[in-house]
């Protein structure tokens, strides 16, 4: 085989690379944490009447964190299944990338089912 070839699918050390995909998918589940957590707060606090001087702040969270996440928490799940088909490559990246963002998107159906409890 030629030698270019083969440094796509192993690292230096001759193992086996992990998923560009995956990694993808890891960075969209992180990142998704983070806007759930922001908006989760923005929420809890809007509806608390805390941190009054701030409202434009929670306001503006809630507005454009809702929407950034209904598109960022499926492609990140759908990154993940792309690399789940992604050839000569580990697959543990991948696993954890469409764990985290299943465990996000969880996270977000239970705070709007049970939301007004838990706020």
């Amino acid at each position: 085989m030629v030698p270019e070839l083969e440094n796509r699918y192993y690292d230096v050390n001759g193992k086996v690379k992990q998923s560009f995909w995956g990694k993808i998918s890891i960075l969209f589940g992180i990142f998704n944490l983070l806007i759930s957590i922001a908006i989760f707060w923005a929420l809890h606090s809007y509806v608390n009447d805390e941190y009054a001087d701030i409202v434009y702040v929670q306001v503006q969270i809630l507005a454009i964190g809702s929407r950034v996440e209904l598109l960022t928490k499926p492609l990140g799940l759908l990154i993940g299944i792309v690399g789940i088909f992604e050839k000569n490559k580990k697959k543990g990246t991948v696993f954890y990338g469409i764990l985290i963002n299943l465990l996000i998107i969880l996270w977000t159906v239970i705070l709007y089912i049970f939301g007004d409890k838990i706020i």
